[in-house]
């Protein structure tokens, strides 16, 4: 029964961080969500598309099929698309027009069309709808439009760039693409393949500056950041180019994938698992939210991070000040032991604190930036431990709910310590022991026991040992399993040693005055 328990527990962990509002739909959502006037618009795997507002649903369009790719802001309205059809919605949720196609891979908008990449090609749309024309290929891909008058896409193994006309003006041999679009910023195309090499492609010149054999299947669209070009791959791997050079790169806890989205110097992006915000500079981790399902790539809109997930849930995190949990995962088993938990804070303001609280006990402040702090579970029953942390700034503080994760207390298996110690003492004579963690941290409320003597200490142990010989020295804390050495316990100089001492002084001095001194 218990073990039915926990597993139930395990299903209804949630880790806030920073949550604005959530919002429920009748399906995985399926897009990216984009600001459309004042109104978030994302659509779902059902058919459904959603108009909201601060979490609350101002109008909702349902349409048969799924929604595919992501939604484009076409003038005055929003174009989506099932895999049959294209809609242009009103302000209002009311549909402006219809385009019947079939297969739809992903649209995209610039300022006078509407580009609609299939499997047979691109076409083009104007404001009303209507076919403007038609560009046949196989396999394209989600499609970028340039306002500088082209679209940009990938064709089987080819990257392909058409004029507002229609007019095909650039064909460079790529390798097959994955589910990414190529990114266009400042006249080069960056487009990341399925073989694992991302490419910069000089539009205008119909010339590849330079590619990155990244070695891996690229599952991001590529988005700058700076003078970075930044993109993940499927093994965990979020990388950063300079100029066509590895600026730095960053393992994240699963395949990041789809658009990545960016607020300043920070880059937001989703894994299989968690949303991240990573600086933009070096890779390291600003934020991190861990979800139960399948989050989706997220937008910045207004300083807040907007994502959908797979259960149907959409989220809204405030982006200026975020604490995270790093270690360990949400709903790890823990028994006994100290849980050394890390977590990372974040504020665009000045005045950084962090504080954690646990089962909704005080509030300790923890640190900064960077912080730790010790949990120790034996005090609770089993069951879930939760834990919360927020931000406080010179301008405020996160509002409730906080950033929490939750560990579930049960029959973990105890983990070792690790003894360094000396191997050879004397006897009577003080010596010391220090005892770490499997994070190699300090422990602290630790018993020794050795020669029948018991000794206590936090993190080092003094120990003054008695009698001789080889000795068993066992370290014991609460949770751990009980650690053993063997220690090599000399005797000090017994009555012989010292009558021994004073005889060849004797003798030293005999032979001195009586012969040498003369």
């Amino acid at each position: 029964m218990r073990a039915l328990h926990l597993l139930f527990l395990l299903f209804i962990s949630l880790s806030f961080a920073g949550q604005l509002w959530v919002f429920g739909a009748d399906g995985a959502v399926t897009t990216r969500p984009a600001l459309f006037g004042n109104t978030i618009v994302v659509g779902t795997e059902k058919g459904a598309v959603y108009g909201i507002e601060a979490g609350v649903q101002k109008w909702t369009q349902k349409f048969n099929g799924s929604i595919v790719g992501d939604p484009a802001v076409f003038g005055d309205k929003i174009v989506f698309a099932t895999g049959t059809t294209v809609y242009a919605l009103n302000s209002a949720g009311g549909i402006a027009w219809t385009y019947t196609t079939r297969d739809v891979r992903g649209i995209t908008a610039a300022t006078d069309k509407v580009y609609v990449a299939t499997s047979k090609g691109v076409a083009a749309l104007d404001d009303m709808g209507r076919l403007a024309w038609n560009y046949n290929t196989t396999d394209a891909n989600e499609p970028s439009a340039e306002l500088a008058g082209y679209v940009v896409f990938g064709s089987g193994r080819k990257l392909v760039a058409l004029r507002s006309t229609g007019e095909k003006f650039l064909e460079i041999e790529t390798g097959p693409f994955w589910n990414t679009r190529p990114m266009v910023w400042s006249g080069i195309a960056y487009a990341g393949t399925s073989e694992g090499m991302l490419y910069a492609v000089d539009v205008a010149q119909n010339r590849v500056l330079w590619g990155y054999n990244a070695g891996e299947i690229i599952t991001t669209t590529p988005a700058h950041a700076g003078a970075y070009i930044i993109f993940g791959t499927a093994n965990g791997w979020v990388y950063a180019m300079n100029n066509g050079e590895l600026a730095w790169k960053a393992r994240v806890d699963s395949m990041p994938e789809g658009e990545v989205a960016v607020d300043g110097n920070v880059v937001y992006f989703s894994t299989r698992k968690s949303l991240y915000g990573i600086s933009g500079s070096d890779g390291t981790v600003v934020m991190k939210r861990q979800f139960s399902d399948w989050p989706h790539p997220p937008s910045v809109i207004r300083s807040q991070i907007i994502l959908g997930t797979q259960e149907g849930k959409l989220y809204a995190i405030d982006s200026s000040r975020a604490c995270s949990f790093l270690y360990p995962e949400p709903d790890a088993l823990v028994g006994d032991a100290d849980v050394a938990i890390q977590g990372k804070s974040y504020t665009k303001y000045g005045g950084l604190k962090t504080y954690v609280r646990v089962e909704g006990g005080q509030w300790s402040e923890v640190g900064a930036e960077s912080w730790n702090y010790t949990l120790d579970p034996s005090t609770f029953p089993f069951g879930v431990i939760g834990i919360e942390c927020y931000v406080s700034d010179s301008a405020g503080m996160e509002t409730s709910p906080f950033s929490m994760i939750q560990l579930i207390k049960g029959d973990a298996p105890k983990p070792k310590m690790k003894v360094l110690y000396v191997t050879d003492v004397k006897d009577g004579e003080p010596f010391e022991i220090r005892v770490l963690g499997y994070d190699n941290a300090p422990l602290l409320s630790l018993t020794a026991a050795i020669g029948g003597e018991t000794f206590t200490g936090d993190g080092t142990i003094t120990i003054t040992p008695k009698g001789s010989g080889t000795q068993t020295l066992t370290v014991s804390k609460k949770g751990y399993e009980n650690a053993e050495v063997q220690i090599n316990v000399r005797p000090q100089p017994t009555l012989a040693y010292v009558v021994l001492f004073l005889f060849l002084a004797a003798a030293a001095a005999y032979v001195y005055f009586g012969y040498i001194k003369k």
